[in-house]
Order: structure tokens, then sequence, then C-alpha cells
């Protein structure tokens, strides 16, 4: 539905839920690093209704 990884799905998860004060991401691979900022595209259209799923 939101065609995206389910690495920057969870990301984005984490960052969108209102009991999380703070994220804190790590890398050691570029494609993590990519995973990352694909979360942040994935953010806006992370719905309510999605969440509660």
């Amino acid at each position: 539905e939101l065609q995206t990884t389910s690495a920057a799905l969870a990301h984005a998860w984490v960052a969108r839920n209102p009991n999380t004060s703070t994220v804190i991401l790590g890398a050691s691979l570029p494609d993590q690093v990519l995973e990352i900022l694909m979360a942040l595209e994935v953010l806006p259209r992370l719905t309510e209704e999605i969440m509660s799923r």
C-alpha cells in the first residue's frame, strides 16, 4: 500500500508513534542510510488508519 520496504516502514512507524519521544538511528552500510531516508518519504503518508493496523 505504501510501496516501501519493511525497514523504512518500521523507522517511519517509530517516528510517528506518539509514545516515542526520540528516534535514535544508526547505519553501518550505505543501504541502511537509504532505508532511513526512505522513511522520511513514508512519514507523511503514514495515516492514523495505517498506524492502527
